[in-house]
């Protein structure tokens, strides 16, 4: 897949999981397009679910997947949503890795 990414940056961001609750691992308070979520298990055999929660609702993106884990679905997260990530495991035992472009203040359409 080639991407072409004008009027951004594109950042990585890596948390640690280290409970089976919801954790916030991208809550930027901005539009920001998720290009790739990686996720790598530290120790057994745990699941990763992933979702988008906006304050009200929860959408899922992945549930229940095997580690390791790869999501390369380019999709938005708006300005009230955040990216989230739940282990199975009561110690977590994953990292996840997520890839995203924060558009610049100046971006916009071009012709």
């Amino acid at each position: 897949m080639t991407y072409n990414i004008s009027g951004g940056t594109v950042l990585t961001k890596w948390t640690a999981l280290s409970g089976s609750t919801a954790t916030d691992i991208l809550d930027l308070g901005k539009r920001v397009v998720i290009l790739s979520i990686v996720a790598e298990g530290t120790s057994g055999t745990p699941t990763l679910t992933i979702d988008v929660n906006d304050g009200t609702n929860t959408y899922d993106v992945r549930r229940a997947a095997s580690v390791p884990f790869t999501f390369s679905e380019p999709f938005a997260l708006d300005t009230n949503q955040k990216l989230r990530a739940t282990s199975s495991d009561a110690s977590g035992h994953i990292h996840v890795g997520v890839s995203y472009i924060l558009p610049s203040a100046t971006g916009g359409p071009r012709s």
